[in-house]
């Protein structure tokens, strides 16, 4: 589990620095992107009659919790808990 907090934290302070990050499940291509002052993730099935499913979070004004914001969000998608 602390690796995958480790992993989850890495990419939040790349997603931060760029702004954009995107990885991938067996059923879904997902995009996080900052829309509309909100953390945007964008799940695309790889399967081209399924649905596409998005959330949006707010960003929090501290870079702490923002990174923390992030790191749920990547482990609720990768979990499938958003799709």
């Amino acid at each position: 589990m602390q690796s995958e907090r480790s992993r989850y934290e890495k990419q939040a302070i790349a997603f931060i620095d760029s702004g954009h990050f995107s990885t991938e499940t067996n059923s879904y291509w997902i995009n996080f992107s900052i829309k509309n002052n909100q953390f945007a993730c964008i799940a695309t099935s790889k399967l081209p009659d399924a649905d596409s499913h998005s959330t949006f979070a707010p960003i929090p004004e501290s870079r702490d919790k923002q990174i923390e914001e992030l790191i749920e969000l990547f482990a609720q998608s990768e979990a499938g808990l958003i799709l």
